[in-house]
């Protein structure tokens, strides 16, 4: 997150973006007390699935019908009539997102099928067992998987045969979790998968080319924290060793 800022700041100034003006403090806190509203919705969200009162699924049909009621009964800043609008947008940007992750169930699947997982960890391991030899076969793997596959999707697949590597390389648990979870995120911003790619693609109505080509410094300054995170284990680790010590002994 620090290296993105950095990047973005640089950015910003390199293409001489207008800075806006200093809020007062007074609209600040007019325009908190009007965010609150929308805010409430993640709370309600998951505090009801931890409830137990809807499922994950259902939380997004909740998620709907409270931003309507938002919309049109509190704010009062939209036409009825361009509800239908607003919905035949929505399908067009689903459908956009889901169909990639219909082919990316399709991929996992076929993986799966072909017990994929368990003939690359004995290649991988035939290869070498020690830390960074594995860590440096598992991330390029990583990033190839999540080109195709979702992280979700990667995981329950891929996770057993990367749990065992892990121990074979002496690696801890918490942090091969880490590095498998940042890599895997990088694949949400490369194509062909790339489903947040994809939906920012659509709302920003731009081509997927250029804007993976904007995306490409970040997307090395992300790997070069992974990178460091695994030259350097305690970057990743300290807050956890500080908080459960008892876990690491």
């Amino acid at each position: 997150g620090i290296t993105q800022m950095i990047y973005t700041y640089y950015l910003s100034k390199k293409l001489d973006y207008p800075s806006l003006p200093r809020v007062p403090f007074r609209e600040k806190l007019t325009t908190t007390f009007k965010a609150i509203p929308p805010l409430t919705i993640p709370l309600i969200i998951l505090g009801g699935i931890t409830a137990g009162i809807y499922t994950a699924t259902e939380a997004a049909a909740v998620a709907l019908l409270l931003g309507i009621f938002l919309v049109y009964f509190v704010y009062r800043d939209t036409s009825w009539r361009e509800l239908p609008v607003i919905f035949s947008e929505g399908v067009v940007m689903y459908s956009l997102s889901i169909f990639a992750v219909a082919c990316a169930c399709v991929m996992g699947w076929l993986i799966a099928y072909l017990d994929a997982p368990t003939m690359i960890a004995d290649y991988m391991l035939g290869i070498t067992t020690s830390y960074y030899g594995i860590y440096t076969m598992l991330v390029i793997f990583l990033l190839i998987i999540g080109t195709f596959l979702s992280p979700v999707a990667s995981i329950i697949i891929f996770l057993p045969i990367i749990q065992g590597m892990g121990n074979a390389a002496g690696i801890h648990p918490l942090h091969l979790g880490i590095i498998v979870c940042l890599t895997l995120a990088l694949g949400q911003v490369t194509p062909p998968y790339g489903i947040c790619l994809l939906i920012a693609c659509q709302l920003g109505e731009i081509s997927m080319p250029r804007a993976f080509l904007a995306t490409i410094p970040i997307l090395l300054l992300a790997l070069g924290v992974i990178i460091l995170g695994i030259i350097f284990p305690d970057l990743f680790l300290f807050l956890p060793k500080l908080l459960m010590p008892s876990a690491f002994l």
